[in-house]
C-alpha cells in the first residue's frame, strides 16, 4: 500500500475550552469520500484539534494528536478525522464487521456523537476503526445503549505515513431532529488508542467514564449553525428479487433442482406460536465459521445438530452491502440425517440469491 507523506503535527498544549462552541461549516458542494481527507475545505477550515486525556491522566493532553471536522451541505452531515500515530506499526484494528464488539473494546477507532435535539441525554455514535469496522447505535438517559439501530450512511478509511483518516457522510434523512432550519446539536469526537491505552475527546470528561465517554451527551461541545433540510421525515422503499433453487430427497415425489423466482418487497414480523403437541427438549450442538473480505462483505457457515431431529444443518452465507442500505445475499442450506451409518445422508439442499436496493424519497 502506498502511503501519503504529511507534514508532522507540531507540539501543542491543550486548551479545551477555546473550541466550545464548535463551528460547523457548510460546504458548497459534495465531500468526495475516500477517506483521504484531501478535499480543499480541509485546509481552509481549522479542524477542531485539542482533544485532552479522559485515561489515563485525566485532563492532561493528548499525546497522540486528532484533527476533526464538522461540515454539512443541503443532502449531508460531513465528520471526519485525521489520527496521528507515534507508532504506526502498532495500531490495533483486526475486525470489519458489523457492530462486533472487538470494534469497540479491543481495537483503536474514532467515535463520532451527534446530540441532534441538544437535549444532552439522547443522541446517535458512530463508531470506525482503522480498518473498517464500525459500531453504530443511539444512546439514551446519557449512557443506555441500543445497538440495533443500523442508519443508511457512507463511510471511508484511509492511511498516511503518520497514522490513518476517516471520512463520513451521514444523510439528514436518516436523523430525526428538532423543526427549524437552524440547529443546535451536542457533538463529540472521542480517540481510542489501544496500544498506548489513551482515551481522549474534544471535552474534558471525568476519568469514571472511561470508554463510555463516547455515549455522555451530557458532556458533549455545543455546535451551533447546522442548516437542517425542513422536516427529516422521508419514505424508504426495498424491492428486492429472490431466486431459489431447491432439492428435498424425502418429498413425494422427489424434488430435485427446482427453481424458482420471486419479486417483492423486503418485510420483516414477528409472532407467536402454541405448538400443538406442548413443550419438547431438544439439545443443539452449533459452531461457526466467518470470514470477512471487505466491511462490506463477508461469509459465515454456522453448523448444528439436533438431537431432536437427530439432523446435521448447515447455512452459508455470502453478504455483499454494494451501497449502503443495498444488498446482496448468496445462501445455501443443507440438511443431513444422522440415523444412518457413515456419512450422514442428504436430506435436502437449497440455494437462494437475494437481491435489494434501497430507494429513498
Amino acid at each position: 500500500m502506498r502511503l501519503r507523506r504529511l507534514k508532522p503535527p507540531p507540539s501543542y498544549r491543550a486548551t479545551p475550552l477555546a473550541a466550545l462552541p464548535c463551528a460547523p461549516t457548510r460546504v458548497g458542494e459534495p465531500i468526495r469520500l475516500d477517506g483521504r481527507v484531501d478535499d480543499d475545505v480541509y485546509a481552509r477550515v481549522s479542524p477542531i484539534s485539542d482533544l485532552v486525556e479522559i485515561e489515563p491522566r485525566e485532563g492532561e493532553s493528548a499525546t497522540q494528536k486528532t484533527e476533526a471536522w464538522l461540515l454539512f451541505d443541503d443532502e449531508y452531515v460531513y465528520v471526519a478525522a485525521r489520527c496521528w500515530e507515534s507508532r504506526p506499526d502498532r495500531m490495533v484494528a483486526s475486525e470489519m464487521r458489523r457492530d462486533n464488539p472487538p470494534n469497540y473494546m479491543g481495537s483503536d477507532n474514532v467515535r463520532f456523537l451527534l446530540d441532534t435535539f441538544c437535549d444532552r441525554q439522547n443522541g446517535i455514535v458512530l463508531l470506525i476503526n482503522p480498518a473498517g469496522g464500525r459500531n453504530d447505535g443511539q444512546v439514551t438517559n446519557d449512557r443506555q445503549w441500543n445497538g440495533d439501530w443500523n442508519p443508511v450512511y457512507d463511510f471511508k478509511v484511509g492511511r498516511f505515513e503518520g497514522g490513518w483518516t476517516v471520512e463520513v457522510a451521514v444523510p439528514f434523512k436518516s436523523l430525526r431532529y428538532a423543526p427549524g432550519r437552524g440547529q443546535v446539536w451536542g457533538f463529540n469526537v472521542v480517540h481510542n488508542n489501544v496500544w498506548k491505552n489513551e482515551l481522549s475527546s474534544i471535552t474534558r470528561m471525568p476519568a469514571v467514564v472511561g470508554i463510555g465517554g463516547a455515549l455522555r451527551a451530557l458532556l458533549a461541545a455545543t455546535v451551533v449553525g447546522i442548516e437542517a433540510p425542513r422536516g427529516s421525515s422521508h419514505v424508504e422503499v426495498k424491492p428486492a428479487f429472490v431466486s431459489h433453487v431447491s432439492s428435498d430427497r424425502a418429498a413425494v415425489p422427489v424434488i430435485s433442482n427446482a427453481v424458482d423466482a420471486d419479486f417483492g418487497m423486503d418485510v420483516k414480523y414477528g409472532n407467536h406460536v402454541e405448538l400443538a403437541e406442548g413443550w419438547f427438549t431438544a439439545r443443539l450442538v452449533g459452531s461457526r465459521v466467518t470470514y470477512t473480505m471487505t466491511p462490506r462483505m463477508f461469509a459465515g457457515t454456522p453448523l448444528q445438530y439436533n438431537s431432536a431431529t437427530n439432523t446435521l444443518s448447515s447455512n452459508a452465507r455470502l453478504r455483499w452491502e454494494y451501497r449502503p442500505g443495498s444488498e446482496l445475499f448468496v445462501v445455501y442450506d443443507e440438511q443431513r440425517d444422522t440415523l444412518g451409518v457413515g456419512v450422514p445422508g442428504l436430506s435436502n439442499r437449497s440455494s437462494t440469491v437475494k437481491v435489494s436496493r434501497l430507494l429513498r424519497f
